[in-house]
């Protein structure tokens, strides 16, 4: 054996011994906590090992969901009354349910996706991360639905702006998107704010003309 070896074997050994002490200190108890996996020399190492990996993301999804620390531990106390009975009878009494909770879920991410990907938006908009995100994002949607009948003007409107932008007059579009004007006022409204780029641009050019009243 080479010597380098020798400091990693020791470490591991003690690594061992030192598992191993721990494990024999909890030996009795694992059956209160795994049952019939954990019971004494019959340990099922690689199950009570998925149990708690599972036990972890658990309370780290509980930890995401809830507002609060006195929340998540409503949340795991109340889930482990309904879970004292053990799982499979947790699974009988509310296995569909869940099940049924799931399939919901599943509807709802693959049409929250194509909602991003056809209104180019994404969660930070839909969802604002308040105490009241369902209620907004329900309210938008529904604001969304009554003016359904108004995407073609929508649409005609965002063909109008973009050209805009492109001759350089997008300062027009965008003071008439943020207050809607009388189409007989547009014109006026033009003039006025083509002129006053017109003297930006002049004085630009012409920093002595700042002094100019």
């Amino acid at each position: 054996m080479e010597t380098q070896l020798i400091p990693d074997l020791l470490s591991r050994v003690i690594s061992w011994q030192e598992e191993e002490s721990f494990l024999e200190s909890y030996t009795y108890d694992l059956p209160s906590y795994f049952g019939k996996i954990g019971r004494h020399n019959r340990e099922d190492w690689e199950a009570m090992d998925t149990i708690i990996e599972d036990a972890r993301e658990l309370n780290s999804l509980i930890l995401d969901y809830a507002a609060d620390l006195q929340q998540a531990a409503f949340i795991k106390e109340s889930l482990g009354r309904r879970m004292s009975q053990g799982i499979y009878s947790f699974r009988s009494m509310y296995g569909a349910g869940l099940q049924s909770l799931k399939d919901l879920l599943d509807i709802f991410i693959r049409e929250d996706n194509r909602l991003y990907a056809l209104w180019q938006t994404d969660r930070t908009f839909m969802y604002p991360d308040t105490g009241q995100w369902i209620d907004t994002a329900i309210l938008r949607l529904s604001n969304w639905l009554k003016s359904a009948d108004k995407l073609k003007d929508w649409y005609q409107w965002l063909v109008v702006s973009r050209r805009m932008d492109e001759l350089n007059v997008g300062f027009f579009a965008s003071a008439y998107f943020q207050k809607p004007l009388e189409t007989g006022e547009l014109m006026d409204v033009f003039r006025k704010s083509y002129r006053k780029a017109c003297i930006r641009y002049i004085f630009n050019k012409n920093p002595q003309l700042e002094l100019f009243n």
